[in-house]
């Protein structure tokens, strides 16, 4: 039978939980007990109805009001999870309201979770460094309780979008030194805004999801130190929006499910294992001009990119000078893959002028000489093209780093290596011509049909008399007939280097199997120089 309280012991009998938040788990109803207004440090403010024998079953508690004393919220809730771990499991319900808490909230979520309605807990003068710990005490295999969802429908609130992260803070952390499996739960339907780290993890964090969680304004952060860290991280359906709300991921395996990233950008420094999986990825910053989407900066990190929508940079910058991508040299066996990702390229989408700065130079989706893998790539179109990567490059010798070898040279054809008019690096390319007479050479690569050849190349052309330079990349099929032009672009001439990123954009045709790139000196009077560099050709 239930235990008899006195009138200073104020109880609470609640009836039955949402049956979502608790992936159904079913607690039998039970009658509301009259409130009395009676204050006491010890009283207990909720219990478990149509209990068998005392505290032997799982309860639905609540919180009890504010002692007269009080300024906070931190007592009440504080009585309650005290009261929570009188029994097997329970579940604290909050209500619709804005709680006021300044210290850290510890919910071991083998033994109980906290569910609100819309509330909002207040951190804004949080006194310790971290808002809600989630942890396990007991092993899942043995307590089912930590399947499910450990917090729901809450708010957590430090900061404004005007005001800055509030300094040294965490608002999640995940995960416990102490205890080995702090594993297989959930945290759904929570807003995180302001904290310096809004979801931070810590030792022994793994199998723990997130569905419907929207941070703004703050950072997420794995370490790379963490042991026994990160199987199976999973965010469904969540949400990561402006003001450094960008994450960086030292170890585990992190998967992301229909999540919007929205000046939200990913850094992976460690060797972690990162999916994104039907995804959208908008806007690195919405009024840099230099940040990339995803940075992968250590050898053993890998990162999978899978049907996704990556939108350019917004109208709030005149240039946006970084690569959509990064990967470290250093990356040759694991890096980047790209499949099925759906571009917008933008006219303010200008890399190679930044890259130019530090020797780089080339108009790129990803950057660095790391692993990149890349098919299915659609591509809208506009007058602003880009290479993928460098190390997907089809162009052998395409920087002139070993004189002309893999050029066709076309009978009396001027062609050679310059080291005196160079963009980059050794020397480039130069192509000369007389009056009356063409200079050309090609170079043949293999392609696929339906997909998407696309590249770049950086070209001056100086002319004395009348003429022109060509660019032109031509399909053939298998019996070696030309199937169709490509890309078919004329200079004339350019005092300085200019990148080429105009109409650098091509769907295979069907039936071809090999195109071939062909360059040009065409002179009708006096005397045409052309000079290339750094051409990168990709068909993904």
């Amino acid at each position: 039978m239930a235990r008899k309280f006195s009138r200073k012991q104020f109880v609470t009998l609640l009836g039955v939980a949402g049956a979502s938040f608790l992936g159904g788990r079913f607690f039998p109803s039970g009658a509301m007990l009259p409130d009395t207004d009676i204050e006491s440090e010890s009283m207990v403010y909720a219990k478990s109805s149509n209990a068998a024998d005392e505290n032997s079953s799982n309860a639905v508690l609540k919180l009890g009001r504010r002692l007269s004393k009080e300024k906070t919220d931190d007592g009440r809730l504080q009585r309650a999870i005290r009261q929570a771990l009188s029994y097997p499991y329970a579940v604290i319900q909050l209500e619709a309201s804005e709680l006021v808490l300044t210290r850290t909230v510890k919910i071991d979520v083998s033994r109980f979770a906290v569910a609100g309605v819309g509330t909002v807990l207040n951190f804004k003068k949080l006194r310790d460094a971290t808002a809600i710990h989630l942890f396990a005490s007991a092993d899942y295999m043995k307590q089912y309780q930590n399947t499910h969802v450990a917090l729901h429908g809450v708010t957590l609130k430090a900061a404004s979008q005007q005001d800055s992260p509030l300094k040294g803070t965490t608002g999640l952390l995940i995960g416990d030194s102490k205890f080995p499996n702090n594993s297989m739960f959930e945290v759904s339907d929570v807003n995180l805004e302001g904290f310096a780290y809004n979801i931070r993890f810590t030792h022994n964090a793994w199998r723990v999801n997130f569905v419907r969680v929207i941070s703004r304004w703050g950072a997420h952060y794995v370490p790379q130190e963490l042991k026994n860290m990160g199987e199976n991280i999973s965010f469904e359906r969540c949400a990561f929006f402006d003001n450094g709300a960008h994450w960086e991921i030292g170890t585990g395996t992190f998967h992301f499910h229909m999540t919007s990233f929205n000046n939200s950008n990913i850094t992976v420094n460690g060797d972690a294992v990162v999916t994104l999986e039907q995804c959208h990825l908008e806007r690195p910053g919405s009024k840099a001009s230099k940040s990339h989407r995803i940075r992968i900066e250590h050898p053993g990190a890998s990162v999978h990119v899978n049907n996704s929508v990556i939108v350019p940079p917004g109208e709030q910058v005149d240039e946006f000078l970084d690569t959509m991508f990064y990967v470290t040299d250093d990356n040759t066996q694991h890096g980047l893959t790209l499949h099925n990702i759906r571009l917008t390229p933008s006219s303010n989408y200008l890399p190679f002028k930044s890259m130019e700065q530090s020797g780089g130079g080339r108009q790129l989706l990803v950057s660095g000489r790391g692993r990149v893998q890349a098919d299915g790539l659609s591509i809208g179109n506009h007058s602003n093209s880009f290479a993928v990567a460098e190390s997907l490059n089809l162009i052998y010798n395409g920087n002139a780093s070993k004189s002309t070898d893999g050029w066709f040279v076309t009978e009396g054809s001027s062609f050679a290596v310059d080291l005196a008019e160079k963009k980059f690096g050794g020397g480039s390319f130069n192509l000369s011509s007389t009056a009356g007479t063409t200079s050309s050479v090609y170079q043949d690569f293999p392609v696929t049909p339906q997909k998407l050849l696309c590249g770049q190349l950086w070209r001056k052309v100086r002319l004395t008399g009348s003429g022109r330079a060509e660019v032109d990349i031509k399909y053939f099929n298998f019996a070696g007939q030309t199937i169709d032009t490509a890309i078919y672009t004329k200079y004339e001439v350019s005092s300085n280097w200019e990148n080429k990123s105009t109409n650098f954009f091509s769907v295979v045709p069907p039936g071809a199997c090999r195109a071939r790139l062909i360059l040009r000196a065409v002179c009708d009077s006096g005397q045409v120089d052309f000079w290339l560099d750094d051409i990168i050709i990709n068909v993904v």
